[in-house]
C-alpha cells in the first residue's frame, strides 16, 4: 500500500486546508495553482503550515498557463518560461520541495504542422528541459516531465524518452488519464527508471477527464500491481479537484478511494452530488 497525496488544485492553500490533510490522513500534497496566484506563493509560510501539521510537501507543479506566456516548446516563449519556472523552483525548492512536475509544451497543433515544425519543438523542449534540470539540481531537486493529452508534447511514451534523454537528472511524472497513446500500464513499464511520481485519476479513454478511480474506464488494479513490479517508492497521489464531474470530494474521499483500490474492494461513488449539475 502506499502512501496517499493529494494536489492543491481548485484549493486555496491555507491552514484550513493542511488540517483536513491531515484528519484524513493524506500524506503529502502537490502544490500547483494558477501563475497569477504561484508568483505570489509564500513557500516558507506553506512550509511552515505543512509543517505544522505534519503533511510533507511532495511536489510542485509548475504553471503551465496562460499559453501566450509559458510554453518550454515555443521559440518565442522559451527563454522567458525557463526564468519564470526558474524562479518558482527556487522558491520552493528552498521550501524542501525536490520535484518539480512540469508540461514541455503548451498547445500544439498537430495537424497543422510539418515534421520538422514537431521535431524542432521537441528540441526547443529539451533544450529548456535541460536548463531547468540544471536550476532544479542546484535547488536541490529534479524536474519532472509530464506525459501530456495529444494536443501538447510529449504524448507517447516514446516522446516522453525523448524529452527526458536531454538530461539525465530529467525524471517522469506519469498521469494516468492523459494518455491516448497506450494504457497507463504501458507507461509505467515504459517509464519506470524515470517515474517518481504519479498523477492518479480516471477517464474513459476519449478525452481528460480527472474523475475519481471507478467512475471512467481504468483497470486499477493492473495500475497498482504494475506499480509494485517495477518498484515503484513514490506515493499515490491525486490530481482531481474538489468537484468533479458530478461530484463533490473531501479529503476522506480519496483516502477511501484509495484504500479500497489497494484492498482490490469494489469502487463506489465517493463524496455527494454536485446541487449544481
Amino acid at each position: 500500500m502506499y502512501k496517499i497525496g493529494l494536489s492543491s488544485s481548485g484549493k486555496v492553500i491555507c491552514e484550513e486546508l493542511f488540517e483536513s490533510y491531515q484528519k484524513a490522513g493524506i500524506y503529502g500534497m502537490e502544490v500547483t495553482g494558477l501563475y497569477e496566484n504561484q508568483i505570489n506563493y509564500d513557500f516558507n509560510n506553506i512550509k511552515k503550515m505543512a509543517d505544522s501539521f505534519g503533511v510533507k510537501l511532495w511536489s510542485h507543479h509548475l504553471p503551465f498557463k496562460p499559453f501566450d506566456l509559458i510554453d518550454l516548446a515555443d521559440r518565442k516563449l522559451c527563454k522567458n518560461t525557463v526564468k519564470i519556472m526558474g524562479e518558482l523552483i527556487k522558491k520552493s525548492g528552498s521550501a524542501g520541495i525536490d520535484k518539480f512536475v512540469v508540461h514541455s509544451s503548451g498547445i500544439v497543433k498537430r495537424d497543422l504542422l510539418s515534421k520538422e515544425e514537431i521535431h524542432d519543438k521537441m528540441e526547443c523542449a529539451k533544450e529548456s528541459l535541460a536548463d531547468l534540470a540544471e536550476i532544479a539540481h542546484a535547488a536541490g531537486g529534479n524536474v519532472c516531465v509530464e506525459n501530456l493529452p495529444p494536443i501538447c508534447l510529449p504524448t507517447s511514451v516514446e516522446e516522453v524518452r525523448e524529452l527526458v534523454s536531454a538530461d539525465d537528472r530529467l525524471r517522469v511524472c506519469v498521469d494516468t488519464n492523459h494518455m491516448l497513446e497506450g494504457t497507463p500500464v504501458d507507461f509505467i513499464k515504459g517509464l519506470a527508471d524515470r517515474l517518481v511520481t504519479l498523477h492518479i485519476s480516471d477517464f474513459d479513454f476519449e478525452n481528460e477527464r480527472h474523475w475519481m478511480p471507478g467512475r471512467g474506464v481504468i483497470n486499477w488494479q493492473e495500475v497498482y500491481a504494475t506499480l509494485k513490479e517495477v518498484n515503484y517508492s513514490g506515493i499515490w497521489l491525486y490530481e482531481i479537484g474538489p468537484k468533479s464531474g458530478d461530484r463533490i470530494y473531501e479529503c476522506k474521499d480519496f483516502v477511501q478511494n484509495a484504500n479500497d483500490i489497494f484492498e482490490n474492494k469494489e469502487l463506489g461513488l465517493y463524496g455527494i452530488k454536485n446541487p449544481e449539475k
